[in-house]
């Protein structure tokens, strides 16, 4: 397996902490345009830590984008992730989509997975804030890669990966890519050269 591409503080310090404040820190919650949908599973049935109880097998969820439908978010919800989608610089997006996952006791592993049915496409995940959960990838050995806020890890879309939860901040909250780009893109290149 190719070394995973980490960006850290990948964006402006102050578009990071815009993204956070609207998504998991609103000042005003009653005035928040952000909103999460409760989905009572994180990864296929099939897929799933077993050693994870069930009760915490669920997450929240909003949708930014999705290729059958386009922009499935407000547009000020649209404008806070386009430095994000300016680095990854993407031909076609597939779906982008937040995940929210509240604090528990414990730091559970929720089970590895791909996004897509899908070869030939790339894959990120952004760390909205910091705490102490992880991302998982599996490959030739087993990386973990820490919840650092303004981290940015860009990988296949076939890798199988993991989310966990958190104990140490009310929740981790990511934002999901899943999107295609052209053989001459960096992104590819790094993977299929």
């Amino acid at each position: 397996m190719k070394q995973l591409i980490i960006i850290d503080n990948a964006i402006h310090p102050d578009q990071a902490d815009s993204i956070e404040m609207a998504m998991i820190k609103p000042e005003a919650p009653h005035l928040s345009k952000f909103a999460w949908y409760f989905g009572d599973y994180v990864v296929d049935l099939k897929c799933e830590e077993k050693e994870t109880p069930k009760k915490y097998q669920y997450m929240f969820v909003h949708q930014f984008f999705d290729s059958q439908f386009g922009i499935a978010t407000n547009e000020q919800n649209w404008n806070l992730i386009q430095p994000l989608r300016d680095i990854l610089n993407a031909g076609n997006y597939l779906r982008i989509k937040a995940n929210l996952y509240p604090a528990i006791e414990k730091v559970h592993t929720h089970g590895f997975h791909v996004d897509l049915p899908y070869m030939n496409v790339m894959s990120a995940i952004y760390f909205v804030n910091s705490n102490d959960g992880y991302a998982y990838f599996k490959g030739d050995k087993l990386i973990q890669v820490e919840s650092i806020k303004n981290r940015l890890v860009i990988f296949p879309n076939g890798l199988l990966h993991s989310g966990t939860t958190c104990t140490d901040a009310k929740g981790r909250a990511v934002i999901n890519f899943n999107y295609v780009c052209d053989p001459n893109h960096a992104h590819y290149k790094h993977y299929n050269t």
